[in-house]
């Protein structure tokens, strides 16, 4: 029998629609952290050559490390082409490149708002972005929201912008593991105590089954304002590291639900 080979020398010879297929399936998804510039106005970054000034954009990006597009795009002229077509390059300052633009596919990537959570901000993003954001198939929210003048269902509401989303993601983070009853209990004026408003309850005086009630409140939104709208279907994480893995969520009526506080269990576990 002859051994198997440590190389494949053939790939040129196959056809062309495979070899697109190769190069797409080589390329993994990433999440991408935006970051909101507070101090736009006053902050420069300078070429070293002239001190040439230009302003930072609003948002700023963190990717999740993938070497599988910067080695993709180098492999040859077609693979090149291909990752060009796929991409499209989002203005934000790159924080881990340190540059203007990175690279963003909507079909695969997922953007993932890292501060707390409010209609303004997601209106501001869509105006700078309008390309990007009426492409986007999933993004990732915060577990917490704010300003305090807004509530729950007025960040749902905003999702009707981004026009072809199917997925909202919403990071729990910390506020999964609030622990006591003290920490979770609801207050006319400042929601969860200690913790300000976020998605487990607050700003509307009650808890809410994750994602039962979020995607019960998009229905309503839809039948009330936007009847030919297709709200997106929601689904919780533990953290930033869990966005790209497809979570399983259990959808008890009338109980409101917290993730494990145990890092390494992600189910959901109900409160007293």
């Amino acid at each position: 029998m002859a051994p198997f080979a440590d190389t494949f020398t053939l790939f040129s010879s196959l056809p062309k629609e495979l070899r697109l297929q190769i190069w797409g399936a080589a390329l993994n998804p990433r999440v991408i952290v935006l970051h909101r510039n507070s101090d736009r106005n006053r902050a420069r970054y300078y070429f070293p050559f002239g001190r040439v000034a230009f302003k930072i954009p609003s948002f700023m990006a963190l990717t999740t490390y993938d070497p599988s597009l910067d080695v993709i795009q180098r492999v040859c002229a077609e693979s090149l082409v291909f990752c060009r077509r796929r991409y499209m390059e989002l203005e934000v300052w790159d924080l881990q490149k340190n540059r203007l633009g990175t690279f963003y596919d909507p079909h695969y990537d997922v953007i993932c708002f890292s501060h707390q959570v409010n209609p303004m901000l997601l209106q501001e993003f869509a105006a700078q972005y309008p390309v990007e954001t009426s492409s986007m198939e999933t993004i990732a929210l915060p577990g917490r929201i704010a300003p305090a003048m807004f509530s729950r269902t007025d960040v749902l509401t905003a999702l009707h912008i981004f026009e072809n989303l199917k997925e909202v993601k919403i990071v729990l983070g910390d506020i999964s593991r609030t622990g006591s009853r003290a920490d979770t209990r609801s207050d006319d004026r400042h929601g969860p105590r200690g913790h300000g408003d976020t998605w487990l309850g607050g700003d509307e005086n009650s808890l809410w089954t994750l994602p039962h009630d979020a995607e019960r409140v998009l229905e309503r939104i839809k039948i009330e304002k936007w009847p030919d709208w297709n709200p997106p279907r929601v689904t919780i994480v533990n953290s930033q590291e869990d966005i790209l893995h497809r979570t399983a969520t259990t959808r008890v009526s009338g109980t409101a639900y917290e993730l494990a506080s145990t890092p390494s269990d992600s189910e959901l576990v109900p409160r007293d």
